[in-house]
């Protein structure tokens, strides 16, 4: 079962990372999934028509252009996700288009 989410937020996107066995983009590792990939771009496609995806890292630019970011800091794993997003999305109307494999 696929899971997708839209996000900006470190701890989102962590808590959602933790019920997957695998995600893309992968933020705390290299690890690339070509078929993981592909079903990111088709979902995102379907739920957001007429928003382009940057591959590989599934930015979605302007996502959250009408709200304004406040940025904090995080401790433990969300810390690490939030210095990736930084490096990936600086802009904070930007959004990462995230998909996993689900737990069952």
């Amino acid at each position: 079962m696929l899971y997708g989410w839209r996000t900006r937020n470190p701890i989102v996107w962590a808590a959602n990372a933790k019920i997957c066995e695998k995600v893309t983009p992968s933020l705390l590792d290299d690890a690339q999934d070509p078929a993981l990939q592909a079903a990111c771009v088709e979902m995102c496609t379907s739920l957001y028509p007429g928003k382009p995806l940057e591959l590989p890292d599934m930015i979605m630019r302007g996502a959250y252009g009408h709200i304004k970011h406040h940025r904090q800091a995080y401790r433990g794993t969300a810390s690490l996700v939030d210095a990736a997003m930084s490096r990936k999305i600086p802009n904070s109307a930007d959004a990462l288009f995230s998909v996993g494999y689900a737990r069952v």
